[in-house]
């Protein structure tokens, strides 16, 4: 039975077409958690009669998920994101306060693009260059690199107490035969491990200066530690390998590789070298 009624305001189609989704924070649109691989989505401020917004994404198992973002809230934490996927969201609000019905805004709105790209060396790597420092108090020309592993073979100038750095081009990696004439040099390694999330990586390899009869690899894999320089080649733990001899090892050379979740990887050098024989790296 209609009745009529006085001061009363209905809202319809007309009124759901001019809502329009919260904006999000367009200075900042999310905040990168890049170890636990977690993103944190942020807005702004909405409309007073804003109810909620409801976000979708797909998370690390392909599964579509929902959140829902709170008005007094300006930010919401998507722990499980899969990095390269979409967010879409879409807000929902009361004409006025009181109102019996709420309203959604017809259209879903896509959130920025969510990506891990960009340099982050200096998150997972200590002391990667240009120049590298030492660990040791000496001031020889050479020494101990700070931060990295430098194993005995390596270890052979000054009786053993340096080796795998030298002040050579303001501080360096430094692979040579030991004592320059006495010995070659045979399976010498210089690496450090750390940590990554699941994504895809570049990484970039610069030498400064090499000479003589020279077996370098340059190695990504997975563990704490190398493979030796004999069980490089087919071994399973070996994510990226460059190998370069005299006439190949200048220049930059870029290691890439695909983590499917986290995991603690090792990245180094692994060196044979006749006598007389140096390899440099810059950063």
């Amino acid at each position: 039975m209609a009745v009529n009624l006085n001061g009363v305001r209905v809202y319809g189609t007309k009124y759901q077409s001019g809502l329009f989704n919260r904006p999000y924070n367009a200075a900042t649109p999310y905040l990168l958690d890049l170890l636990n691989g977690s993103v944190r989505v942020q807005f702004n401020t909405p409309d007073s009669i804003n109810t909620t917004t409801t976000l979708q994404y797909t998370n690390n198992s392909d599964v579509l998920k929902t959140v829902e973002l709170s008005p007094d809230s300006s930010a919401i934490t998507l722990t499980d994101f899969k990095f390269g996927t979409a967010v879409t969201y879409q807000s929902s609000y009361i004409p006025q306060r009181n109102a019996l019905d709420t309203f959604k805004v017809a259209d879903v709105s896509n959130f920025a693009q969510i990506t891990r790209a960009g340099d982050v060396t200096a998150v997972f790597i200590k002391n990667p260059g240009d120049p590298f420092y030492r660990s040791d108090n000496g001031t020889g020309k050479w020494g101990l690199p700070r931060d990295w592993q430098v194993n005995a073979n390596a270890r052979n100038q000054d009786n053993d107490q340096g080796g795998g750095w030298s002040t050579d081009n303001g501080g360096c990696i430094h692979f040579e035969s030991k004592n320059w004439g006495d010995a070659p040099l045979v399976n010498g390694k210089v690496y450090q491990s750390f940590t990554l999330p699941a994504g895809t990586y570049d990484l970039d390899v610069v030498t400064a200066g090499n000479g003589g009869n020279i077996d370098a690899n340059e190695v990504v894999a997975t563990g704490t530690t190398l493979p030796d320089i004999d069980n490089l080649s087919g071994n399973s733990s070996v994510l990226a390998l460059f190998h370069g001899d005299g006439g190949s090892i200048g220049g930059t050379h870029t290691l890439t590789f695909t983590l499917s979740q986290q995991t603690t990887v090792t990245f180094g050098w692994v060196v044979n070298g006749s006598v007389y024989t140096y390899l440099q790296f810059k950063k």
